[in-house]
């Protein structure tokens, strides 16, 4: 079972990560995502909508900058080695960036929150 810091279950199977190959998109082609429902969540410093996609293999989407006060939200997804994953941020105040993050090879993601950095 995975989970996401917004309490929101995701029961995702792997079956596309053997066909993720290196779990990262190469630069110059297009890749279609297979997502389940997108979520929004939020921080002091910001908010995103996310979705998970391809089994759980990635997580895409937006975050956004919501207030003025000197740090950049950016989305943080725990892969299940473990290990973190970090998105752009965004900033200041209005700013936005793209949210495309993929897990390493064999790996998935099993929890998505927000973080961010000063700027």
């Amino acid at each position: 079972m995975l989970r996401r810091t917004s309490s929101v279950i995701l029961g995702a199977s792997i079956l596309l990560a053997s066909a993720l190959g290196t779990g990262t998109a190469l630069a110059g082609t297009t890749r279609t995502a297979s997502c389940g429902g997108s979520f929004t969540i939020f921080s002091n410093e910001g908010m995103a909508s996310v979705q998970y996609c391809d089994g759980g293999t990635s997580v895409i989407g937006t975050v956004y900058d919501t207030a003025a006060d000197g740090r950049c939200p950016r989305v943080e997804a725990k892969q299940s080695n473990g290990s973190w994953r970090t998105s752009d941020w965004a900033g200041p105040k209005g700013d936005s960036s793209p949210v495309n993050l993929y897990a390493s090879p064999g790996l998935y993601f099993v929890d998505v929150k927000m973080g961010y950095i000063s700027c």
